[in-house]
């Protein structure tokens, strides 16, 4: 029997029937899992991407679980730290800039101060906010419908399977939203024998999220006061996280800091992991004061 595992279903199933349907199955999907049963990294180092706010307690949980993994050296980098670093390889930043990077992901926001300089960069400080992301913009619509829908239609969905459904579709619809005036739902998928639709615009999702993007603010002056610079002297805005793309986070970044280049030039889903990646290649070829092969360069933070 070929040594094909998937475990998408209630039992899982082995052999010919998962290579059958690898094509649109692959990730609920294992295969050649002996040729890596039991052995270790060839690396015994390796760098973690964190949020800024991590408690010492979330760390140690982190590491212990990197130790059973088989890592022996664990090195942790902040993620907004990790995204500067992608930028400042990728990107031509003139001598003497101070950058700012501004990673608004699902569950964290994240903002980080850095200075270039002679083709090296000087991390000056991160700050972040732990308890707001992009989840809370998909709550702010979850909680929107929900109440009309009960309220309206008598239809509580936390009391049904139609809560997921409603989770997912607020998540669509904040992607609606961040190229289109309005969105909606169909009443009749979650209400039966319903009819019509529940609308939102694009003004109303910003007016009750405002309160999320003062937090957002208030990170960001935060840090500029944790760095002893005003908002006139950042030369570089870089934005990261898939939070970055609505409107209302680019529209506050570019409010407070008018003078700046805005940019987001890095897929920024991936700029943290690229970040990461530049910095496990630092460590291993430091003594060479390298980030990339074609950039000579060296990071403090």
């Amino acid at each position: 029997m070929p040594s094909y595992v998937a475990y998408d279903e209630k039992k899982p199933i082995c052999g010919q029937a998962v290579i059958n349907r690898m094509c649109y199955k692959t990730e609920y999907s294992v295969y050649d899992i002996k040729r890596i049963i039991g052995s270790k990294p060839t690396d015994k180092e390796t760098v973690i991407t964190i949020p800024c706010e991590f408690t010492h307690s979330q760390k140690s949980s982190l590491k212990m679980a990197a130790e059973i993994a088989g890592w022996e050296t664990v090195h942790f980098l902040p993620e907004p730290v990790a995204a500067a670093f992608a930028y400042f390889s990728e990107t031509d930043i003139p001598h003497n800039s101070n950058i700012l990077i501004c990673d608004c992901g699902g569950g964290t926001v994240d903002i980080c101060i850095a200075h270039v300089s002679n083709g090296q960069i000087k991390i000056i400080c991160f700050e972040g906010d732990s308890n707001i992301g992009g989840r809370d913009f998909d709550r702010a619509l979850f909680n929107h419908f929900s109440t009309i829908l009960n309220n309206k239609y008598g239809v509580d969905v936390m009391k049904t399977v139609k809560k997921f459904e409603l989770k997912q579709k607020c998540q669509d619809i904040k992607h609606t939203l961040s190229v289109c005036n309005n969105a909606w739902i169909d009443v009749c998928d979650y209400v039966f024998d319903g009819e019509g639709i529940i609308e939102i615009t694009k003004d109303e999702f910003e007016t009750m999220t405002a309160d999320l993007l003062l937090r957002i603010k208030n990170v960001i002056n935060n840090t500029l006061s944790k760095a002893n610079m005003e908002k006139g002297q950042i030369n570089y805005v870089f934005q990261v996280g898939g939070g970055s793309r609505m409107p209302m986070i680019k529209d506050v970044l570019e409010n407070v800091f008018r003078n700046a280049n805005r940019k987001c030039l890095i897929y920024p889903d991936w700029a943290v992991a690229h970040g990461a990646a530049l910095y496990a290649y630092y460590l291993k070829t430091k003594e060479h004061s390298s980030v990339t092969a074609a950039k000579k360069s060296t990071i403090s933070w």
